[in-house]
C-alpha cells in the first residue's frame, strides 16, 4: 500500500512537470538552457522523484509523461556537465539549514504553480475574466511577501553575501517570469 501511495504522489509531481513542459512547448521554448531556467521551480519535484522512485517507477513515469521525460533528461545532462567542471562559482558555500531548504523548496514550488497558472490562463484568454486570475495575483503578492521574509531570515542568520546573491537572482528571475506570465 505504501508503494502505491508513493507512486501516486510521484505521479502527481510528474503531472505538474508535464503540464509546465507542455506550456513551454506551446510557447516554443525548446532550448535546454531556457527550459532549465524556466523550470527551476520544479527542481524540488524532480529531486523527489529521482530520490524516491524505484527504477521501474521512474521508467513508468518517463514513458507515461513525455514532457517529464524530456525535463528529466535535460536536468540529468546538465547535472553531469556541472559535475565535470573543475570549479564552480558556488563551490565553498555553506549549505542552508534543513528548515531553510524546506522553505526554499516551498517557495520554488509555489512560484512554479503561480507561473503555470498564469500561463494556462493566457493560453485560454476567456478565463482571464474569471476569479482564478485575481486569485493568482493574490497568491503572487503573498509569495513576494514570503520571499522577502525568507531572505530577511537568511540574512539575519548570517548567510554569506555570495550565497545571498544566488538566492536573490533565482527569486528575482522567478518573480519577473511570473509578471510576464500574468500579462
Amino acid at each position: 500500500m505504501a508503494e502505491a501511495q508513493t507512486m501516486e504522489r510521484l505521479r502527481k509531481l510528474a503531472i505538474l512537470i508535464e503540464k509546465h513542459m507542455q506550456l513551454l512547448a506551446d510557447h516554443n521554448v525548446t532550448e535546454p538552457p531556457v527550459i532549465i531556467n524556466r523550470m527551476v521551480g520544479h527542481l524540488p519535484d524532480l529531486h523527489a522523484i529521482w530520490t524516491e522512485a524505484t527504477d521501474d517507477q521512474l521508467l513508468a513515469l518517463m514513458q507515461q509523461f513525455p514532457g517529464f521525460s524530456i525535463y528529466a533528461r535535460i536536468m540529468e545532462d546538465a547535472t553531469a556537465a556541472e559535475d565535470e567542471k573543475a570549479a564552480r562559482p558556488y563551490d565553498g558555500l555553506a549549505s542552508l539549514p534543513e528548515p531553510d531548504i524546506k522553505t526554499a523548496e516551498h517557495l520554488l514550488r509555489t512560484a512554479a504553480e503561480i507561473e503555470r497558472g498564469f500561463m494556462e490562463l493566457q493560453h485560454d484568454r476567456l478565463k482571464i475574466f474569471r476569479r482564478g486570475y485575481q486569485d493568482l495575483h493574490v497568491r503572487h503578492r503573498q509569495w513576494q511577501v514570503a520571499v522577502t521574509a525568507f531572505k530577511s531570515v537568511l540574512r539575519a542568520d548570517g548567510v554569506e553575501e555570495r550565497g545571498m546573491g544566488y538566492i536573490d537572482t533565482v527569486f528575482e528571475q522567478l518573480d519577473a517570469r511570473i509578471l510576464v506570465a500574468a500579462g
